[in-house]
């Protein structure tokens, strides 16, 4: 069950999605969010910007990245976004889905 908020700040709100090639950066906007309203605000900004990621959230606390249409990487350096959804490793590359390693950070 969930017992915090995730907390996005200026130090920890990078995201950089790379999709053949090409980077794609954003900044999310910093505040408090509940962990599914922090994960449906970067769905949509993949939708702003007409990128097929998807992120699942579920109950016992695993997140999982996937895109039905292609493969792509990500950058999860600290100050990035991704770490708090329990991914941990510094980049991902070259899948469709990838599974969190941990449970999130306001499970």
């Amino acid at each position: 069950m969930q017992s915090q908020d995730i907390n996005i700040t200026e130090d920890n709100n990078k995201l950089v999605i790379i999709i053949n090639g090409e980077e794609h950066k954003f900044e999310i906007q910093p505040r408090q969010y509940p962990v599914k309203q922090f994960a449906g605000a970067i769905h949509d900004i993949f939708i702003n910007f007409d990128i097929n990621i998807h992120i699942g959230v579920y109950e016992n606390g695993d997140v999982v990245m996937y895109s039905p249409q292609y493969y792509f990487s990500f950058k999860n350096e600290e100050g990035y976004v991704t770490r708090m959804f329990g991914f941990t490793e510094d980049y991902y590359e070259g899948k469709r889905v990838y599974n969190s390693e941990n449970k999130h950070l306001a499970f």
